[in-house]
């Protein structure tokens, strides 16, 4: 019997992600409990506040960001993307797709 393989790129296969010891900031809350399906730490980004110092957040976020751009094997960019989140982002812009947008229109390259 032969065993076929789905082809899987190497960067899929580290499954590397953003995590807490990577994380720029140590004055993030996580004392806030999330729900199984929670928007704020699930799905797609939407029009759910990004809450800027409650960690999960940030992670699921920043994650989230990563995966789509295709870099979420980059330790260093996805650092540089949580700073550009908590000092550049404008404070009235709250939104998880408002950030999103906002990101990728103002910052060409991370």
């Amino acid at each position: 019997m032969k065993v076929v393989r789905k082809s899987t790129s190497f960067f899929k296969m580290l499954k590397v992600s953003y995590q807490k010891q990577n994380m720029v900031y140590n004055d993030y809350g996580w004392s806030t409990k999330y729900g199984k399906n929670d928007p704020r730490i699930k799905g797609q980004p939407d029009e759910t506040v990004l809450c800027r110092t409650e960690g999960q957040e940030m992670l699921y976020f920043i994650n989230r960001c990563a995966r789509k751009w295709g870099w979420s094997h980059d330790i260093l960019a996805m650092q540089r993307l949580e700073k550009i989140i908590r000092e550049t982002v404008p404070a009235t812009i709250h939104s998880q797709i408002e950030v999103y947008k906002w990101i990728q229109e103002n910052c060409k390259s991370i």
